[in-house]
Order: structure tokens, then sequence, then C-alpha cells
């Protein structure tokens, strides 16, 4: 499913992609209730960070802030399909409307990010500095970046996130060579940056509503900002996917615009200097959770599902392995096409059609009509079958296989009879 959100002026415009004629919706805009919404959602996330924990009277206060945006934002008849529907959700929004936590609008029964493989799009009147663009589909093995840098020295597992990373990686050297960057000081990463398909980024980033150019990583002797990363897709072209698991566990006070910008200008920098995908977090993470995020996208990434999948597995993964509690399925955001296959299984082609996804077809008999939950096992296996061009189908039972047999020999008897009647 494709959805485009626009402003013009006190109206919400909506466009639900059908092929072949899209259907627009017009809704009453109030900007000043939807920041307020989006605020309340992010500081019941800030008390729950606090707290390392989402309680249940934290969780319930996150359904109902995300349930009445989504009452805001989305038109009351494609709440109803939303509901009836799994897969596949690419949003296409103006940059005034990436501050929305879209990814926790709550449909009544689930949160977007956990019933969708859901990639945001910008709209923006801002020019790619981009002069060349990595391909989409990339020979295996593609190359990947590993950035650790604690620069505060307060991120105590961040050093088993990344040699985890590199341990579970290195058990598929035909899909991803990785490289630990040991380096971590600025021009290091600069000449190391457009060398790597994929880059991940470990550690701690900051933004400065006053100085949004000034947002980005820090490193050990400075830091890598917005406005730097923005004019480095010149000459060689930039990963094709970066995902900067930053962590901002030291800073405190309340949520605000300052911390809610982060993804947003990170993400645009990098999408502006020719990435393709840019995985981010729109507030701070417990340390530790961000490692198990990161390992279940990665191992989701290279069974080969599609970016989406990968993400809404590793959420649906963290619930299962620490509980709806746990704070690490809550916080991340894609930018970029979810349905695209970065690591398609030998002698397979990218599906370029997001409606035929295997998710998105799975995902609709898999609600309806019993609405049956889909486990993040289930997620990656399925996005991979739709990588190598299909569902894969179960052995038919022995008594049928039997039954066949039988009627075959049946047939051929009766033909054989007949056939000696005509030439006597």
């Amino acid at each position: 499913m494709k959805l485009t959100f626009s402003v013009s002026g006190n109206q919400l415009r909506c466009v639900e992609d059908r092929t072949p004629l899209g259907r627009r919706h017009l809704l009453p805009y109030d900007p000043p209730r939807v920041a307020e919404l989006s605020a309340e959602l992010l500081s019941v996330l800030e008390r729950a960070n606090r707290a390392r924990t989402l309680s249940d009277a934290n969780l319930a206060n996150l359904k109902l802030a995300g349930e009445e945006l989504a009452r805001q934002l989305i038109p009351k008849d494609l709440q109803a399909r939303l509901r009836d529907t799994m897969g596949s959700l690419a949003l296409t929004i103006d940059e005034e409307l990436a501050p929305v936590p879209w990814e926790l609008l709550y449909d009544g029964e689930q949160f977007l990010c956990r019933r969708f493989d859901l990639g945001r799009r910008l709209i923006t009147d801002w020019r790619p500095n981009a002069t060349v663009w990595r391909p989409a589909e990339l020979q295996q093995p593609l190359r990947m970046l590993v950035i650790c840098s604690d620069t505060r020295g307060d991120l105590e597992r961040l050093e088993q996130e990344c040699t985890s990373l590199l341990s579970n990686m290195d058990a598929h050297p035909d899909k991803l060579s990785v490289r630990l960057l040991r380096a971590q000081d600025l021009e290091s990463v600069r000449r190391s940056l457009k060398s790597y398909d994929l880059v991940h980024f470990a550690g701690h980033a900051d933004y400065d509503p006053t100085d949004p150019g000034g947002a980005g990583w820090h490193l050990g002797d400075g830091k890598l900002t917005a406005d730097e990363i923005s004019t480095l897709g010149m000459a060689r072209p930039m990963p094709v996917l970066v995902f900067s698991n930053a962590c901002q566990t030291g800073l405190a006070g309340p949520w605000n615009d300052q911390r809610r910008g982060r993804v947003l200008s990170l993400a645009g920098s990098f999408l502006l200097s020719g990435s393709r995908f840019y995985v981010g977090t729109q507030w701070e993470l417990v340390d530790g959770i961000g490692a198990q995020v990161a390992a279940h996208f990665y191992d989701a990434l290279v069974r080969g599902a599609n970016v989406g999948a990968a993400l809404r597995a590793a959420r649906l993964r963290v619930i299962e392995d620490s509980g709806e509690e746990s704070l690490g399925w809550a916080g991340y955001v894609l930018y970029g096409d979810p349905t695209h296959v970065l690591l398609p299984a030998a002698g397979t082609a990218q599906q370029p059609d997001a409606g035929s996804s295997a998710t998105g077809r799975l995902g609709v008999r898999a609600t309806l009509p019993w609405k049956r939950r889909i486990t993040a096992d289930q997620v990656a296996e399925r996005a991979a079958a739709d990588a190598e061009g299909g569902e894969p189908r179960a052995p038919l039972p022995p008594w049928l296989v039997a039954g066949i047999m039988v009627l075959m020999l049946l047939v051929a008897a009766v033909l054989g009879a007949w056939l000696v009647s005509m030439f006597r």
C-alpha cells in the first residue's frame, strides 16, 4: 500500500495509491493539535526511557495518544482498511509532517510500525547534492562498515554491539564483507564512508534547533555534521544504506522539537548526498536495546527480507525476546522504499512492484478473517520467499499422492480397454 500526505493551508490531503486509479481524501488539518499529540507520544517515551521500561500505564497512554493522532491524520474509511491489511506501507509525506511519529499511530488494534513494513519518503524543495548514485541492485557480497564511537564513555554495551555484528555477519561471507573501523577520527570516517555499500554507526548523535546543519555523529576528534554529510555525494557514490544507531542516554530534560528533529536532520543529509535508505531513531535508546534491534535487522536482511520487513521483524523479535515493555521496537524510523530487497537470494531478481510482495499478500491472509498473529521469523521468511519468486509450498500429504496414483491407473486401464475394443 502507498499513501501520500501533503498539507495545503488548513487541509490535509491524503492520496491512496490504487492501480490504475488513486483515491484522494481531504481532511481538516489542525497543526497545533497534531504537534500536541506528537509531543505527548514522545513524552510517554521519555518517561519510559527514564524508567528503562514501558509500563502498562505508559503503554496505555501511548495507545490513546496514537489513536487520537491517527484520527487527526488518517481518513475514517481508510482507517478501517488499514486494520484489515498488513504487508508493506510506503508513506510519502511533506517535510513539515516528518516530525510526526507516524510509526506510533494506533488503529485501535496495533501500531502502524508493528502492522506494516513501514518506510517514509520526504517531499521537499531541497535539491539533492549527489552527482552519482550507488545502484539499487548491488553485486554480493556487499561491503559493510561498522563504526563504534563512545566519546563519552557511558555506553557499556557498545563494544558488544559492534563485535556481535561482526561475528554474526562473518557467518555470511557470500552476502556481506564486514569491517570494523577502529580509528574513529573524522578523517578516517570521511575517507571510508564512500568505500562501502552499508554503513552502521553506533554511538552518540545530537541536534540543535538553532543550528540544524550542526547535527551529526560524535567522533573521537570532533563531529561529522549534517552540513558536511550533505555535500559528500560527489565523484563517488555514498552508501546505499546507513543505519544510525545513535544513543543519547546522557541527556535529560523534556522531549521537544530539539530532539524530535534529530533523525530528520541526519536522514535528510544522507538522502541529499545520495544514500537510498536511512534507519535512525527519533529519541534516546536505553543502552543495549539498539544492539538487539540492529542484530535482528541484519539477520533478516541476509535471509532475503526487504528493508521494511527486516525492520519490522527486528521490532517483533525484540518484543518476543524482552516483552512489549521493552523500548527498542518503538524508536526506529526507516526512510526509503520498504519493499526493496538489498540481499536477494542468488539467481533471483528484485521485485519491482510493492503491491505484489509476499509480505503484502500473506499479511492480508494472516489478518483475515481470523487475525492470526505474525511472528518476527514469519515476517523475515515471507519476505525472503518473495525475493525467491514466491512462497514455499508444503509437500502433498501421502494419502493424496496415493489417491492420485490410483486414479491415474484406473484412467489408463479404461483407456486401454477402449483402444482394444476399437481395433477388434
